[in-house]
């Protein structure tokens, strides 16, 4: 009799607990996108000036764009001066009354007296209250972690750039924002943070890095009016992600930057727009990226649009010649996924479908990467 009655419980319970992480879901896609009302950033971060790192293409670019619109001064840190001066320019003749500062820095260098010296003491006069922690580096494609394309330079750069410059930075200007008692941090990681991403090792454990340090961060400033806000964003039509096309679960960085700083002060940990939410939805029940077959098909997705579609004998031919790369949005579609699920149903199970020893180097010298893997531009 206590037996069946210890199990009901059990039953009602993990129901209960399972109801409450749909409600969730749903509540993460309709509040912050849907139905909320943006909040006023101004108040929200207490000073006029705004800090983006990577910040001359993609995402941050993006976000610079529009934290102008919001009327916040702009401060881009990236490597590339010539970069930097042309997405000044443009921000300058589209928001007339926006200044706008650059500084060049090389994030693959992690020398706390540069940091201090190139950046620190060109950004300590003036009040800070957004910092945006955008710049990364990612793969040029998926790889097993001994044989990724660029050996240990790349897998030294890639810790680093992920992980020191959103540690660093974020200390030395939420020294400022604890004195005034007000600020915003915005740490874009990916949703390749969210579980252990095979052949994206170090990429995926750095961005989860992130996720962590924001996590942790949150609760040490919970009684301040200090907001950190982690961004894990899906497939965005960027150069680092070598989609050309923009879709509605693929948006433009405009359309991503757009709607994730809309969500800022509403929502703690999102993706960033009301599509990759949507997407998140099913991988909320799943720890893992190879428990699902949606996360499957995601990380089937991911493998093609990272090489180009050219490892696959018929899609070489059949698409990667006519279109080129994810040209076609189509391509890049569940459509094509399912057909390659189909296709190739005999390895459906393995955790990826790439290339054997050496066929990934040898296709990316043949076809040639269409950008660099990496945004520290």
């Amino acid at each position: 009799m206590v037996c069946p009655f210890f199990l009901t419980i059990i039953a009602y319970t993990a129901i209960a607990y399972f109801i409450k992480r749909i409600l969730t879901s749903i509540y993460n896609i309709v509040f912050p996108y849907l139905y909320a009302v943006p909040q006023n950033l101004q108040v929200l971060a207490g000073a006029k000036w705004a800090v983006i790192t990577g910040g001359t293409d993609g995402i941050g670019k993006a976000y610079a764009y529009e934290l102008a619109k919001k009327q916040f001064n702009i401060i881009i840190i990236s490597r590339t001066q010539s970069k930097l001066d042309d997405v000044a320019k443009e921000i300058k003749e589209e928001f007339k009354d926006i200044e706008v500062r650059t500084i060049a820095f090389d994030f693959t260098n992690p020398k706390l007296e540069d940091y201090e010296r190139q950046i620190f003491a060109k950004i300590d006069d003036v009040d800070i209250g957004v910092l945006v922690n955008n710049v990364g580096m990612s793969y040029e494609f998926p790889e097993r972690f001994e044989r990724v394309h660029g050996g240990i330079k790349r897998v030294a750069d890639m810790t680093l750039i992920n992980t020191f410059p959103t540690t660093v930075l974020s200390h030395h200007i939420l020294q400022q924002m604890a004195k005034r008692n007000r600020g915003v941090v915005v740490n874009v990681a990916s949703s390749a943070a969210n579980f252990d991403w095979f052949y994206l090792a170090v990429y995926s454990a750095t961005k989860k890095y992130v996720t962590c340090l924001s996590s942790i961060l949150r609760k040490e400033y919970a009684d301040t009016n200090i907001y950190i806000q982690t961004v894990c964003p899906m497939m965005v039509a960027t150069k680092m992600a070598k989609i050309r096309r923009s879709t509605f679960f693929t948006p433009s960085p405009e359309k991503f930057a757009s709607e994730a700083v809309r969500s800022i002060g509403l929502t703690d940990e999102t993706t960033g727009c009301l599509a990759h939410q949507i997407q998140k939805f099913p991988k909320n029940f799943s720890k893992t990226p190879k428990k699902t077959p949606i996360n499957f098909l995601i990380i089937l997705k991911a493998e093609i649009i990272a090489h180009h579609g050219a490892r696959h004998g018929w899609l070489d031919g059949r698409i990667w010649e006519k279109h080129g790369s994810c040209g076609n949005p189509q391509m890049c579609s569940a459509w094509w996924l399912v057909l390659f699920m189909v296709a190739r149903s005999s390895t459906w199970w393995r955790p990826s479908l790439l290339a054997q020893p050496g066929e990934a180097a040898q296709l990316m010298a043949r076809w040639g990467p269409l950008e660099r893997g990496g945004s520290v531009d």
